[in-house]
């Protein structure tokens, strides 16, 4: 004996052995007794064994048959997940988004809901990365803050970079912050990967060395611990959006001279990637949240200052 048996005597031998009969058999297959009796009989003499012992109209196994209806029936199993599989996972698309931690966490992943409920068949895979790795492969497209894109990529204006303080209501009454002198009494929460620092916004004040300062790596982890009434943070009022209307977050005072001059969001892919149905269904959902995002009655600055 050589080879793989036939698959179709398999089948036939599996039905026959769970149904008893070559007839039962038979119309669970839509086939006739003969086609059974005949599979049955070719995979006996391939194997050169008997798989069943004749009892009146019925057919029972033999121990080498119920050994090997064990084996087939486990394998045949295999094979049907793997075909389940492989049929579920074409009729799916799959993205891979590069986009930084801050903007995922507080301003996609609170709209995330609309884009799945209207392509149910996409899935999505989040890298964080602040820019595009173009070493990676496995990246379809992202979401970078920068200061220019890099030129080998496709890449259109999300956001511009908006800096404002924040800290909770309880921070900013304990410690009766109004202006920027009162920061003064505060816990200064820094960014590391921000350009805009408390340092630069406290220049002209000689009292800044005499505060205290929280530096985290990223603006989630910033904006976390003013959550937690730890202190008072820079960071980028779009990100900030979903925190600040929950009421978790408020701004106690305007920024005068800070400008939106440096890193901005931008939507990047390859020029290769740029036509794919899922990287466009991803762009063009994203720029329609960010055009409502912008065209919402969202209250200005000096409305969002806390009372």
């Amino acid at each position: 004996m050589h080879g793989r048996p036939p698959l179709l005597s398999l089948e036939y031998f599996v039905a026959t052995a769970q149904e008893g009969t070559v007839r039962a058999a038979a119309e669970r297959l839509h086939v006739t007794p003969s086609a059974v009796s005949h599979q049955i009989v070719r995979l006996e003499e391939f194997l050169n064994t008997h798989l069943f012992n004749r009892y009146k109209r019925r057919l029972i196994l033999t121990d080498s048959g119920k050994q090997y209806l064990e084996q087939v029936q486990i394998s045949l199993d295999r094979i049907g997940y793997a075909t389940r599989d492989i049929a579920t996972r074409s009729k799916r698309r799959r993205l891979a988004v590069s986009l930084p931690p801050t903007f995922l966490a507080f301003w996609l992943l609170p709209r995330l809901g609309s884009l799945m409920a209207k392509y149910p068949d996409l899935d999505l895979r989040f890298i964080d990365s602040l820019t595009i790795d173009l070493t990676r492969e496995d990246i379809d497209c992202g979401i970078e803050y920068c200061l220019t894109p890099n030129v080998l990529l496709e890449s259109e204006l999300l956001f511009n970079d908006e800096v404002v303080p924040l800290a909770s209501s309880e921070y900013i009454k304990e410690h009766r912050i109004k202006t920027l002198e009162d920061v003064r009494r505060c816990t200064l929460i820094e960014t590391e990967k921000r350009p805009w620092s408390w340092n630069n916004v406290l220049r002209n004040y000689p009292w800044r060395s005499e505060c205290r300062t929280l530096t985290m790596q990223f603006t989630y982890q910033a904006l976390t611990s003013v959550t937690l009434n730890q202190g008072i943070a820079l960071a980028n009022r779009h990100n900030a959006d979903y925190l600040i209307h929950q009421g978790r977050l408020r701004m106690p005072f305007q920024l005068e001279d800070m400008r939106a001059e440096g890193p901005a969001y931008y939507f990047s892919c390859t020029p290769e990637n740029a036509a794919s149905p899922a990287v466009q269904t991803f762009r063009n959902w994203i720029y329609a949240q960010s055009r409502k995002f912008r065209r919402a009655a969202k209250p200005s600055p000096r409305q969002m200052l806390a009372k």
